[in-house]
């Protein structure tokens, strides 16, 4: 016999909708369900957190078992609804003519994932033009592409479905921006043969820098490891300028040389070395420029990862629930009304509060976008994060306690490169605490002495070091109860204090 469960997880809507015609009573209850599952997953909460919210505040809600088996109605509707609003983007993208896209992925877990959801991106209108759910598992899914590969292997899958299912291969004019993913490029090449594949700047900008950076510490060259800092950032700007043409850039970029000649007055013979090697940096370099158009990123992709995170915490293992959250988060991304239009096909009338929210939150965005996008707040932010970096910077003498260089990793230690930058920074950090030992050790026996009363007088670790903060608090150097308590020990080593039960004496 059927279970009645079995039956509305196989159902559609319209059916179950179709079947109590005849029940108005019933029809009320199926929609207040709907409604009540669509609500919780358009907050990007869970069944369980609603479930304790309803309970500490004594009111009702679905449960669990009704929350999974309405999910089942409920996602092929909302794919079908994505997949629409897709194949309508497309067409009109396909209509200019030309076409500019950016491909990612992104996972339901951050570890072992068993979904994959990549999506096509119009970077001319920042609209979602496709997508692909891949899933790794026993479970069969006629929508889904399957895999029993590592969940690298679904990013791929994921492309190569798009390309596929868009049709690219007929569009005449096609720039693909993607984020320096060689596996993807391969398969683009493969597939598009006919499309410009760029990197994304931001991506590419980075990978550049530290393969500069290293290029300069193999040369070995005290002066040029010096200014590579330097060289990073003007390789940066000149790859991230708008304005600039690609031969503009290459001409400027084989000036480095002449630059340092020049600017710092390097005397040719004197700094022969040096030359020799910016030049070969030059020519190493000098064809990266043609890999990237400024104007189109990925940022827009990474901006959506964090819209559909707000609806599907990657801490948590999805299922079904993931898929439903990624077709809501696709929906909301493209249209700024996707509360009504996921009501409205449901048959479902929103709240008049939420649509007068929903629109109030809007104007609020649009007016947030057109304040960031001025030149006046730009160079506010930009002047903002400086005076934040330059406030929590560390001065000569001082340390960061939360140094992850010291932190003894076996993955690490089996690369030599490694290994040499952790043990330069510990003796770094060593010649920073023995510059300022004499000055604690003063600061410990001022206390002391205020402290002690009479001699053979002890006192209380806390008081020692209540009484060098109130001295010395407002000291470059900074004081923590960890390098006071060290230094104690090693007076008390040294026989220059006397300890007892952690409390100290003068000699």
């Amino acid at each position: 016999m059927t279970s009645k469960r079995h039956i509305i997880r196989t159902s559609t809507f319209d059916e179950i909708i179709a079947r109590n015609s005849n029940r108005p009573e019933k029809i009320i209850s199926i929609k207040q369900n709907v409604s009540e599952v669509l609500s919780i997953l358009m907050i990007g909460s869970t069944h369980t957190a609603i479930a304790n919210y309803c309970r500490l505040l004594n009111k009702k809600t679905v449960s669990k078992s009704v929350f999974y088996d309405y999910l089942h109605v409920i996602e092929p509707i909302l794919r079908e609804m994505v997949i629409q609003m897709c194949k309508e983007n497309l067409q009109k993208a396909k209509d200019e003519g030309k076409l500019v896209v950016g491909f990612d992925a992104c996972w339901a877990h951050r570890r072992n994932s068993h979904h994959c959801l990549g999506i096509l991106i119009n970077l001319l209108d920042n609209l979602i033009i496709a997508f692909d759910v891949t899933h790794h598992g026993i479970e069969e899914f006629e929508t889904l592409n399957s895999t029993k590969k590592n969940a690298k292997c679904m990013e791929k899958i994921c492309l190569e479905s798009i390309i596929e299912n868009s049709h690219l291969i007929d569009i005449d004019e096609l720039i693909f921006i993607h984020d320096c993913d060689l596996s993807d490029e391969y398969l683009i090449q493969e597939m598009l043969p006919n499309a410009e594949i760029y990197f994304d700047p931001n991506h590419y900008g980075k990978k550049m820098k530290k393969s500069i950076k290293k290029f300069l510490v193999e040369k070995k060259n005290k002066i040029l490891k010096k200014l590579s800092e330097r060289i990073e950032k003007f390789y940066d700007i000149l790859l991230h300028d708008r304005q600039t043409t690609f031969e503009e850039k290459k001409q400027k970029w084989e000036k480095l040389p002449q630059h340092f000649i020049e600017c710092e007055k390097w005397d040719e013979e004197e700094y022969e070395e040096e030359i020799q090697i910016l030049k070969e940096l030059v020519d190493e370099y000098i064809d990266t420029f043609d890999d990237v158009l400024p104007c189109y990123g990925t940022n827009v992709i990474e901006s959506f990862n964090h819209c559909r995170a707000l609806l599907a915490n990657k801490n948590m293992a999805w299922r079904l629930s993931w898929r439903v959250r990624c077709y809501i988060s696709i929906i909301k991304w493209n249209s700024p009304v996707w509360e009504q239009l996921i009501f409205q096909r449901f048959d479902l009338e929103l709240p008049k509060e939420a649509i007068q929210y929903e629109e109030k939150i809007n104007r609020l965005k649009d007016k947030r976008r057109e304040i960031e996008s001025t030149d006046v707040f730009k160079i506010e932010r930009a002047k903002k994060k400086k005076l934040m970096k330059e406030k929590y910077k560390l001065n000569g003498n001082e340390i960061c306690l939360h140094d992850y260089a010291d932190y003894d990793d076996s993955e690490d230690n089996t690369s030599t490169e490694s290994n040499n930058k952790i043990k330069k920074r510990k003796e770094k950090s060593k010649k920073s605490n023995s510059s300022s030992v004499p000055e604690t050790e003063k600061w410990i026996f001022e206390a002391l002495r205020s402290l002690t009363k009479k001699t053979g007088h002890f006192i209380s670790f806390k008081k020692i070091y209540d009484k060098i903060v109130k001295m010395h608090g407002s000291d470059q150097l900074i004081i923590t109860e960890k390098r006071i308590k060290s230094q104690l020990t090693r007076l008390v080593n040294n026989e220059k204090l006397i300890e007892k039960k952690n409390t100290y004496s003068l000699k």
